[in-house]
């Protein structure tokens, strides 16, 4: 009974979320948040202000903007929005934090009501997210990249709008620079990667190519996939659909909210399926877990249950890139 009552509350909520988001776009046409300037630290979650290592992370976060206070793109001004961010930054810029300097900006997302609506709908919104994504990174090239190979890193709506970008905006990005783009949480099919000029990884130590997978368990049903997709394995870093064991999980690093989190070496074993999903047995700490997408899908912490093994496979790729430019040189 009290299953049940939790479903019906999490449909009314996606319902209610829906049904707002349309009064908003449909009342706020001419309410456009005022755009940023990332000259200044105020639009970005995270800056490196004196770099100290030799590879750099772009990285675009997830959906952080809830309610419609704002319309359908959010205000950069937001600050309950504000502080979700920084905390989901401070979370998923962990795996890269040992290996690159990071470069976090902030842009005027949709709230999570637009993006499950038909093209038309959406675009317009989705078109001002990837604005603001496209000229901060024309800023980080400008004034901070200082000719350093970069990761391209993203998460849920971030891989959504990194993707477009890469698509519509190929010329800004330089394959030589590129150690890898991890574009996880969103579907990536083998005509994505045309349209972006990247290949899908093969191999753990691959530079310049796409990188995403979307956590299930079997039914889990992520709002996100449109199979049949692509996936990589994060415990082995290829595309094998045999199943991997819990014993490579090198140790989950888990939000548990709060600013806590909770490290669970050996967290799980994983596999992809027939329709391009990562298949996960359900966890023993389940009703820990926040499952805001129902039940079976784990797209909140794709980045978290793969963590230790995402930080290593980072680190790979650099010192890949670094080999491979060492030994032409």
């Amino acid at each position: 009974m009290k299953k049940s009552l939790i479903r019906i509350s999490y449909r009314l909520m996606i319902i209610t979320t829906l049904c707002l988001t349309t009064a908003a776009m449909a009342g706020a046409k001419d309410k456009t948040p005022a755009p940023p300037d990332y000259s200044s630290a105020y639009y970005w979650t995270e800056r490196t202000e004196k770099p100290d290592k030799p590879y750099d992370v772009f990285y675009v976060h997830p959906t952080t903007y809830f309610n419609t206070v704002d319309g359908p793109n959010q205000s950069l001004d937001n600050k309950v929005v504000r502080a979700t961010t920084d905390a989901t930054n401070t979370q998923q810029t962990g795996v890269f934090r040992p290996t690159c300097n990071i470069y976090a900006p902030r842009y005027r997302q949709v709230n999570r009501g637009v993006l499950p609506k038909k093209f038309e709908e959406r675009d317009p919104y989705l078109r001002i997210a990837a604005g603001d994504v496209v000229e901060a990174f024309k800023y980080y090239l400008k004034h901070y990249n200082q000719g350093r190979p970069y990761v391209i890193a993203s998460h849920s709506q971030g891989s959504v709008v990194t993707s477009r970008v890469l698509k519509k905006h190929r010329e800004l990005f330089d394959d030589d620079k590129i150690i890898a783009a991890y574009l996880v949480g969103w579907t990536i099919t083998e005509q994505d990667c045309k349209q972006m000029k990247l290949p899908f990884s093969d191999r753990p130590d691959q530079n310049c190519c796409l990188i995403t997978w979307n956590t299930i368990s079997t039914g889990g049903k992520p709002p996100m996939f449109f199979p049949p997709a692509l996936c990589i394995n994060p415990l082995v870093w290829t595309r094998t659909k045999q199943n991997q064991p819990k014993e490579l999980n090198l140790g989950a690093v888990i939000d548990m909210g709060h600013g806590k989190t909770k490290k669970v070496p050996h967290f799980t074993s994983a596999q992809i399926n027939g329709q391009g999903a990562l298949v996960i047995p359900v966890p023993a700490m389940l009703p820990e877990l926040n499952m805001p997408m129902g039940k079976g899908v784990y797209h909140r912490y794709d980045y978290d249950f793969f963590y230790n093994n995402f930080i290593q496979n980072v680190k790979t790729r650099c010192q890949a890139w670094s080999a491979k430019h060492k030994a032409a040189k």
